[in-house]
């Protein structure tokens, strides 16, 4: 007895040890697809899925056409429901339906739910069956509706109408009298028995479907008006419609929202309009094609047929054309196929067409093309269109509702890569150079304001609120807890350093409120971390601005930076080039504060005796000024520098007088500071009953004030404590937790530091395999980083017992 395709299917994933998930990996399918077909769900399957699946499977060629055998033939199918047995009235059937485009790829959970619900029984309230397929320009929309008709056509015998209502074009859109007189005329109806009013021409429609089995496709629909009057009341009726924005007041029992193509079916549907072995040829190039086109059906078919119609072009060839992203939508297009007249039918005109005065949508959609960024939020997105926040909301939600925006989050927005590369365009056009800055400076208030308001609140006493902004009490009301701002602003991470990039080119005076802004991000970026990023930015604000005291704390920060990324000797050459600025400048709080981080930096490079001389320098100043959190952590870099030479007691004194100089000022953050150092002294002198009670208070402290990476600091040390006193579990617990938090900061140095605490205390308990494994971890982590740490390291391995 010969298999059905199904079971075929179904031994030959098995035999090839592979499950439905699997196969649908290796083919570009759901697994929901695998499934559909191995249970004869899904009877008529198209070529090109059996293709993939095949390749696949890498079946050889008998079982290939064994395979191609079993699929049933379309005459074998049950009958179709007979054509009716209404009168005849001059009845035409009708096949108007578009060809399936040769290379539809994916959309297999899709196509089989639209399928589903187009020729399920109708339900007993005699409802019609009605498919909304949404997507934005490109994105295959009308292919799929093209192949879901071409499925069920035969379940409609008395005809399939298709109608291209126009909604999205260069052209005015079809009109109700003008529509409703095609489609009477496909079913029959002469010119001169067609109603001239609109109400009765609905009305006979509806009279002669009634009782018929008709499929009607209604492509490009602008709005339900345009569809209502051309709706069937006949539940033995099937209508799909397809428009580029939501029809929610359809009465649909079904709506496909349509995404961009994942990377996997992107490749097939490259594959098979290139061939298989063109594209296999250059794996990176082909990613790099597909990653441009971001996912878009409309962008990788005319790629694709760039490539066809250039048989001696490499893939890499195209793709360099397509990195240049001013040149990019003039190279993605072949024939009368172009990406860019796809998008501008979005806005209902012609790519050359001057755009109306008073079209809010397309100026709104131009503004989000200001800046490089691709997501904001909807205060960032109000403030750069220039309108209150409550109406450029709706704009906005009214562009989502038309598959020109996502809205990946509440209140946050998104543009498609390729959108993003028109509204460019777009923003070019609508708007003058003055208009763009007058728009870019709103966006830098937002920023400014969250950015401010962050360093405000969460480091009150921080010396950078010299140059902080006024607060806009109107930007973001409801953020003003330290947590949320953090959460604003890790949201906004990417959108900032994108912006910051962007203007890191601008000539104007706007170069200085680059500087304002990464000046008022500093405690953001420093206490979450994010070294790399936040150097980065300081080096372009440097850059830009010539004004003295902002190029001086930027100096001071990029120094924290630098010596945070592990590069010493330039930090300390930032530190000495921003206390030389302050002087210079007149701000002897910045000088104390820059003099401060040349001393922490010196005695972590073993310079003690410059240390302390640099700390005693910073001392005099912050005293001088009256600087009581700088002066406090001034006596701490005089206390680590001292303990670092031996000198325990006189290092433990400077520690005491910071903390009670903290105290007396109530420098939380430095109170915790020196509670770190007073234990760190007294576990060096052997007092470690003393050193645990500090360790554990100032840990308490560091919780409560968000120091993360001091935490971590901390932690370790507090772990090395409890190691001594031989409380192991206690010791193991601080320790995996320090290194939580540096694996959660990206922070290769504090990983380091803490696999090799986890490293000494399992090796001191006994457990060589586990001390092994963090220490061979602290090793990999040191190996480039710190050559003496890495010694240190490699000891401790040495001494280990053989595996």
């Amino acid at each position: 007895m010969e298999q059905s395709f199904g079971a075929q299917l179904r031994r030959l994933r098995r035999d090839a040890g592979l499950t439905q998930q699997g196969l649908g990996e290796l083919a570009g399918l759901s697994d929901q697809a695998i499934r559909l077909l191995e249970h004869g769900e899904r009877r008529y399957p198209q070529p090109a899925t059996v293709n993939r699946l095949m390749d696949a499977l890498k079946l050889d060629q008998p079982t290939r056409t064994a395979l191609l055998n079993a699929i049933p033939k379309r005459d074998n199918r049950p009958k179709p429901p007979p054509a009716s047995d209404a009168p005849s009235q001059n009845w035409t059937v009708s096949q108007q339906l578009p060809l399936v485009p040769t290379h539809f790829s994916g959309r297999d959970a899709e196509f089989n739910e639209a399928c589903q619900a187009l020729t399920a029984t109708p339900a007993a309230s005699g409802s019609l069956p009605v498919v909304a397929i949404h997507g934005m320009a490109g994105v295959g929309k009308s292919a799929l509706a093209a192949a879901v008709a071409a499925e069920i056509a035969d379940q409609f015998p008395d005809g399939q109408l298709y109608l291209n209502l126009g909604g999205f074009g260069p052209s005015p859109s079809l009109r109700e009298s003008e529509a409703l007189y095609s489609l009477l005329r496909a079913t029959g109806v002469a010119d001169s028995e067609v109603p001239v009013n609109s109400a009765e021409a609905s009305s006979l429609l509806r009279s002669r479907l009634f009782g018929r089995r008709v499929l009607i496709v209604l492509d490009n629909a602008s709005d339900i008006e345009q569809v209502s009057p051309l709706l069937p009341a006949a539940p033995t009726c099937a209508v799909l419609v397809i428009s580029r924005v939501w029809l929610t007041r359809l009465p649909a029992n079904c709506h496909l929202q349509l995404d961009v193509l994942d990377e996997s079916t992107a490749l097939q549907l490259l594959r098979s309009v290139v061939g298989p072995d063109r594209v296999d040829a250059e794996p990176d190039a082909t990613a790099e094609l597909i990653r441009i086109c971001a996912g878009l059906p409309l962008a990788i078919q005319i790629a694709a047929g760039r490539l066809v119609a250039q048989p001696a072009w490499l893939v890499e060839h195209l793709v360099d054309r397509l990195r240049n992203e001013q040149h990019r939508l003039d190279e993605l297009a072949v024939e009368d196929a172009t990406v860019r007249a796809s998008l501008a039918v979005s806005f209902g005109r012609d790519d050359d067409a001057p755009a109306p005065a008073g079209d809010l949508s397309e100026a709104a959609f131009a503004a989000l093309g200001l800046i490089d960024a691709t997501s904001l939020t909807a205060v960032a997105a109000a403030r750069l269109i220039g309108k209150e926040q409550r109406a450029a909301q709706g704009v906005l939600e009214r562009m989502v509702d038309a598959n020109l925006l996502m809205a990946p989050g509440p209140a946050r927005y998104q543009l498609h890569d390729l959108l993003h590369l028109y509204a460019r365009e777009l923003a070019d056009q609508r708007w003058s150079p003055a208009d763009q800055n007058q728009a870019l400076d709103r966006l830098l208030d937002v920023y400014e304001t969250m950015a401010w308001r962050t360093t405000r609140i969460a480091e009150p006493m921080s010396f950078g609120l010299h140059w902080e902004k006024p607060d806009d009490p109107e930007i973001e009301p409801t953020i003003t807890d330290a947590a949320a701002l953090f959460r604003w602003l890790t949201s906004e991470h990417d959108t900032i350093v994108k912006l910051a990039t962007q203007l890191s080119a601008d000539s104007t005076s706007r170069v200085n409120r680059l500087a304002s802004l990464v000046i008022g991000l500093g405690h953001y970026f420093l206490a979450g971390g994010r070294f790399i990023d936040f150097a980065t930015l300081v080096q372009q604000a440097l850059q830009g601005t010539s004004q003295q005291d902002l190029q001086a704390i930027l100096h001071c920060y990029l120094g924290i930076a630098q010596a945070e990324l592990g590069q010493p000797d330039q930090a300390l050459a930032s530190f000495h080039t921003a206390s030389s600025g302050f002087v210079e400048a007149g701000y002897p709080l910045g000088e104390g504060v820059s003099l401060n981080n040349a001393s922490r930096l010196l005695s972590e490079s073993g310079r003690f005796v410059e240390a302390i001389a640099t700390a005693e320098r910073a001392l005099k100043v912050n005293m001088t000024i009256g600087n009581a959190k700088a002066a406090n952590l001034s006596l701490n870099n005089l206390g680590a520098s001292h303990c670092q030479l031996g000198a325990f007691e006189t290092g433990y004194d400077y520690f005491i007088q910071s903390l009670e100089l903290c105290s007396e000022s109530g420098d939380q953050i430095g109170r915790a500071l020196a509670l770190h150092n007073v234990g760190c002294a007294s576990m060096d002198m052997g007092r470690l009953d003393e050193a645990v009670r500090n360790l554990e208070q100032s840990a308490e402290l560091s919780k409560r004030t968000g120091m993360r990476l001091n935490l971590c600091n901390l932690l370790i040390d507090l772990s090395d404590a409890y190691g001594r006193l031989s409380d192991t579990k206690n010791a193991i617990h601080t320790g995996e937790e320090a290194l939580a938090i540096a694996i959660t900061a990206d922070d290769p140095v504090r990983q380091g530091r803490a696999n090799l605490q986890l490293g000494r205390v399992y090796a001191n308990s006994a457990d060589p395999e586990l001390a092994r494994e963090h220490l061979e971890d602290a090793l990999a982590l040191f190996e480039p980083r710190n050559k003496g740490a890495a010694k240190q390291v490699r000891q401790i391995l040495d001494g280990l017992p053989q595996q």
